[in-house]
């Protein structure tokens, strides 16, 4: 059988009760779906551990499996460029932007928004939560469209 123990799962062989290390030991962070990643409109709750809330147009991200990109808004400006996924690897191409002048504080969050899309390279869902990494550094928390 196999026996989860903190963060090292251990597959006994039944024939000699040896441990072993097991085939796919358990993930410490949950991944979460990729169609549910894809399928998703994704509203910017925080930057790092800075709060997002815009009086106007909340920032957002949405993902189109079918050609590979990425479309969206800073709250201010749209967004758009390729990504790739691979597992729980996201990487964001180069960020386009259209170029409407914003106010200061849109184009705050515009400017942080940007910079950290630029740095992801991982990803975890967690109860309609997508969370952006770089390494062990959350730069990007948001929330499913609706919830």
């Amino acid at each position: 059988g196999v026996y989860p123990i903190g963060r090292i799962t251990i597959a006994l062989d039944a024939a000699s009760a040896t441990p072993r290390p097991a085939s796919s030991p358990t993930k410490v962070t949950g991944v979460g779906d990729k169609s549910e990643l894809e399928s998703t409109k994704w509203t910017v709750t925080a930057i790092g551990n800075a709060p997002v809330k815009l009086k106007g147009e909340q920032p957002f991200i949405q993902f189109d499996k079918d050609k590979g990109s990425y479309g969206g808004s800073t709250g201010c400006n749209r967004i758009f460029g390729k990504y790739t996924l691979d597992g729980d690897r996201l990487k964001f191409g180069d960020v386009g932007m259209t170029m409407i002048a914003c106010s200061e504080e849109t184009g705050d969050v515009e400017a942080r928004m940007s910079a950290a899309l630029g740095k992801v390279d991982r990803y975890a869902i967690k109860d309609a939560i997508l969370s952006l990494y770089a390494g062990t550094e959350l730069l990007l928390k948001l929330t499913s469209q609706g919830k």
